[in-house]
């Protein structure tokens, strides 16, 4: 949809919280999609997941599950002068993120024989893994039992009985000829007869050859996504764990960026539920932050709370951060709940900035999300999408940076190509009148 511009070298990234005391307003996604559209343009981009659950993450292909160290381990681990001198341990975490052709993100790294569910991650389709089991293991389907299911349901069925029986064998305290023993007559009984352990083995090691073949094809395919820094299931116990660790823990983050951020254009946060520890790191850290919300009472009294602890953290720790403004998402423009809640915050006399475009409540955004995608990557001609660049041409009008100027001749085009679709609508809606006209004369 949009071509890509070079990025300018050797300035300091602008960082930018989205940040709300309620959860279920949207910041995830909307950081996720901010993120996506500035790196297809071909910029810096790093995205940051401070949030305990991971979501930003696994948006992006990397399960919490699957993160070892992770942005809360090293602000966990390591002093204030480790985290910004040139060791900058917060590099070492960082994570790529790949885009296919069709649209959907997905996790670079190497797939195992551990279950096709995580391989799916991986590779295109379940399409492909079935192509790839019913070359290698054809006879699987003459299985009785195996009714109307798919090859590799089946495969993977077989797969998750291994791994538990080996589980079991282990608790047990099995010899190795026992497991053995206890493996191969659990195969032979799932697989009537038709595979050991020896030769499930060679027929497994043969299904990851040809998804890592597989896998090398579609990486090869991909473009860049951002960058990003994901969490790990143990940031949980962050406002305990962070605070015994360090007696400045609040400026944690701020340290750790400091080696990072000449290496991006933008950086954005994704902020927990809560203002707490964490939360607050990023508002240390940040330059600018951001509210997204329904128009809602809990959320507005919600964002009451936030302004609060924001004026408090320009006071005492980051004098630098400012307010870029509330984002209006999930709005449901028919529901005068939603309508009254937003007249009344953009009349508020508080006087805080709350961005023109609004992005409704609607399902295309979570079918892309479910299709390990973003709206703006696999529905880019949407109005849907289209919302959004206009929302970030917003955005970019009060944070700067250097994509400013080329989201907003992208914003212009999408205004003008709206016109257009409108006055053709208007011109048929004029010509329709003419004729009805014409025909109730003729009648008459």
């Amino acid at each position: 949809m949009h071509s890509t511009m070079t990025t300018v070298q050797n300035l300091q990234a602008i960082i930018t919280a989205l940040a709300n005391e309620k959860g279920g307003v949207g910041k995830t996604t909307l950081t996720a999609i901010f993120i996506a559209m500035l790196a297809r343009l071909g910029y810096r981009v790093l995205g940051i997941d401070l949030d305990p659950q991971g979501h930003l993450g696994l948006l992006y292909g990397y399960h919490r599950i699957t993160i070892g160290e992770s942005v809360y381990s090293i602000l966990l681990k390591y002093k204030p002068d480790v985290l910004s001198g040139p060791r900058a341990p917060m590099k070492r975490v960082l994570k790529k993120t790949l885009v296919d052709s069709s649209g959907r993100i997905f996790d670079p790294r190497q797939p195992t024989g551990d279950g096709l569910d995580i391989v799916l991650r991986k590779v295109s389709s379940q399409e492909q893994i079935e192509t790839i089991v019913r070359a290698v293991a054809p006879d699987l389907l003459d299985n009785a039992a195996a009714g109307p299911f798919p090859a590799s349901t089946i495969w993977y069925s077989i797969q998750q009985k291994i791994t538990a029986a080996l589980h079991y064998c282990d608790e047990q305290a099995f010899e190795a000829d026992e497991t053995e023993t206890y493996i191969n007559d659990l195969i032979v009984k799932e697989t009537t007869g038709r595979y050991t352990a020896e030769t499930w083995q060679q027929a497994q090691e043969r299904i990851d050859a040809e998804v890592w073949t597989l896998l090398q094809q579609r990486i090869a395919e991909s473009t860049p996504g951002p960058d990003l820094l994901p969490i790990n299931a143990g940031a949980g116990e962050a406002d305990t764990d962070l605070k015994k660790a360090h007696e400045y823990w609040g400026g944690q983050l701020r340290h750790a960026l400091h080696r990072l951020q000449s290496d991006y254009d933008y950086i954005f946060i994704d902020c927990p539920p809560s203002i707490q520890s964490l939360t607050i790191n990023a508002l240390n850290a940040a330059q600018f932050v951001c509210i997204p919300l329904t128009p809602e009472t809990l959320d507005l009294e919600g964002m009451v709370g936030l302004l609060d602890v924001i004026e408090q953290a320009q006071r005492q720790t980051n004098p630098d951060l400012k307010l870029a403004g509330i984002i209006l998402n999930k709005v449901q423009s028919t529901w005068k709940l939603h309508q009254d809640g937003a007249r009344d915050l953009r009349s508020w006399e508080g006087a805080v900035r709350v961005f023109n475009t609004e992005i409704k409540r609607n399902s295309p955004v979570v079918t892309s999300i479910s299709n390990q995608s973003l709206i703006v990557l696999d529905q880019q001609e949407s109005d849907y999408a289209r919302a959004y660049w206009l929302l970030l041409e917003e955005l970019l009008a009060v944070i700067g940076g250097p994509a400013q100027e080329v989201v907003s001749q992208i914003a212009d085009t999408i205004r003008k190509e709206a016109q257009i679709r409108k006055e053709k609508k208007q011109a048929k809606q004029q010509v329709k009148k003419i004729e009805e006209v014409t025909a109730s004369r003729k009648r008459a």
